[in-house]
């Protein structure tokens, strides 16, 4: 599966970048009568409509030659839970809460709320009520941005 993704990422990088958008992720789901292709982009400052239907437009004919069962192709802004994947991603959001679920035990636990702190030595610092843990990125199963909102401005 990791190949398909590095094949349709060939395609979509280069396009993306040519348009001005940041790829985020892209994920590939095998359905049995069809496939999703889902393609996270952004841009500072935020996308609209237009971008999405751009890239979409630039990569559609050639996604056709590598995947080669009916499938959809969605693009899309990762919206305000962004997942966080890279190390570049951690440094970007730092100062923000997230959410970081880790693939073994650290401390006698998996999941991890609080304040990203940077990355230092390949691991992730994150804030959390005084105490600072630090998670290696590797260790990292998934890790998603946590949307503060205030009703009440």
């Amino acid at each position: 599966m990791t190949d398909i993704v590095s094949s349709i990422s060939s395609v979509v990088e280069p396009a993306a970048d040519a348009l001005g958008l940041t790829v985020v992720t892209i994920e590939y789901h095998a359905g049995y009568h069809q496939a999703i292709v889902q393609i996270f982009v952004e841009k500072e400052g935020g996308i609209d409509i237009d971008d999405c239907t751009r890239l979409s437009r630039m990569v559609e004919h050639e996604l056709d030659n590598i995947i080669t069962k009916n499938y959809q192709l969605e693009v899309s802004s990762p919206g305000i839970n962004r997942s966080l994947k890279k190390e570049a991603d951690f440094l970007r959001y730092q100062g923000e809460k997230a959410k970081i679920v880790t693939l073994l035990p650290i401390e006698g636990r998996k999941n991890f709320e609080g304040c990203l702190e940077g990355v230092e030595d390949g691991c992730v610092i994150i804030k959390m009520t005084g105490d600072e843990i630090k998670i290696p990125l590797n260790d990292i199963r998934k890790a998603h941005l946590v949307p503060e909102i205030n009703f009440n401005p």
